[in-house]
């Protein structure tokens, strides 16, 4: 039984120094001056009933290490491509704020062309008239509508019309003739 007990003694001391070192090994850890992990895998590796297990559970520390290093790049490849979806979001509103204003300049366009076409018919009927007839018509337009009617004519019949209208009037019109500014 002395024996026993003797053994006993030594079993509980070296379960004091396992637990001991422990505690300071997780301190050391802990400090980040030693790194338990590996040297407990290092352990494990040595040992021949646990080498198999150990040298497993490494090649799985490096297949985690390498699905997180994939994980960070997917992200940052996600946060490149959300940057690049932004930036095609902005140049597509960008695009549709132009197409917009094309439409309105070709609306524009559309309309300016119609009121032409109506200058050019009604200043093609002036000149069809008898000059003192058409003075007349014109003497009761706008200056500027006038003017426009007039340059739309060959100088001929803009100049017998011009003629035969009132002097005061005639003067305004040529006015707004000589600026160059009509359609």
């Amino acid at each position: 039984m002395a024996k026993l007990a003797g053994l006993g003694r030594w079993i509980l001391a070296i379960v004091a120094f396992l637990v001991a070192a422990a505690v300071l090994m997780g301190f050391l850890d802990f400090l980040g001056l030693v790194n338990t992990g590996d040297m407990a895998l290092s352990v494990a590796e040595a040992l021949p009933f646990t080498s198999q297990a150990a040298h497993i559970y490494r090649l799985g520390l490096r297949d985690k290490q390498a699905f997180d290093q994939e994980r960070r790049d997917i992200q940052n490849m996600m946060a490149k491509l959300e940057a690049l979806q932004a930036q095609v979001q902005s140049q597509q509103q960008g695009l549709e704020a132009q197409r917009a204003q094309l439409r309105r300049d070709q609306q524009q366009v559309a309309s300016e062309k119609a009121s032409l076409a109506g200058q050019q018919r009604a200043a093609a009927l002036y000149g069809a008239m008898d000059p003192g007839k058409a003075a007349q018509i014109l003497a009761n337009l706008d200056e500027r509508e006038a003017a426009i009617m007039v340059a739309h004519l060959d100088d001929k019949k803009a100049t017998a019309i011009l003629s035969n209208m009132p002097p005061e009037k005639a003067a305004r019109v040529l006015h707004l003739l000589g600026q160059g500014q009509l359609p």
